[in-house]
C-alpha cells in the first residue's frame, strides 16, 4: 500500500529514524514499496521460494527492529508490533518451505 497510499504513521516512523540522504521520507517509502512489490512478484513467480522467504523474514524483522530502536517512540507498542507480525512470518515460512506445486510435478 505504500505506493498507492502513504500511511502517515509510517511516514512519521521514517522521518524519526531518518531516511538515507538525500531521500525524503516520502521517496524512501516509495522505494520500500517498490521493493515489496518486487518481492511479491518473486513469490508469485515461484522461483527461489526458500531464499525469498528467508529474505522476507530477515527484512521484516530488521525493519521492525530499526523502527523500534531508532524510531524515537513512534512505535507505541513494540512487543505488540512483533506479535502482530507473527502470522505474516508464519505465512512466509509456509509458502517458502512448502511452495505450490507446478503442473506435472510430483507431490512430496
Amino acid at each position: 500500500m505504500k505506493l498507492l497510499h502513504r500511511d502517515p504513521h509510517e511516514v512519521s516512523i521514517v522521518a524519526a529514524v531518518g531516511a538515507p540522504y538525500p531521500l525524503s521520507p516520502h521517496l524512501f517509502l516509495d522505494l520500500i514499496g517498490i521493493g515489496e512489490t518486487l518481492i511479491a512478484i518473486g513469490v508469485l513467480s515461484g522461483l527461489f521460494p526458500r531464499f525469498l522467504a528467508t529474505f522476507q523474514i530477515v527484512l521484516l524483522l530488521t525493519m521492525n527492529l530499526i523502527a523500534i530502536c531508532f524510531g524515537q517512540g513512534t512505535i507505541a507498542d513494540p512487543i505488540g508490533l512483533l506479535i502482530h507480525n507473527l502470522p505474516l512470518i508464519l505465512c512466509i515460512v509456509l509458502v517458502g518451505w512448502y511452495p505450490p506445486q507446478k503442473n506435472g510435478e510430483a507431490k512430496p
